[in-house]
């Protein structure tokens, strides 16, 4: 996907192998409090909690 917003690009890439991230957050809380039963939330780094789909 390849978006342009306010002049800039924006080039959705996967995330350090995690190819199907939905969303990426701060809190592992915020996560839990979108994920639906599909979905599930796994620590990518010190920084970042991703949402990602059961495949």
């Amino acid at each position: 996907m390849f978006l342009a917003v306010g002049g800039k690009a924006y080039v959705d890439a996967p995330y350090k192998g995690y190819p199907h991230i939905n969303a990426l957050f701060l809190t592992e809380y915020h996560c839990n409090q979108v994920k639906t039963k599909k979905q599930y939330c796994v620590r990518l780094d010190d920084e970042y909690i991703g949402l990602i789909d059961n495949e």
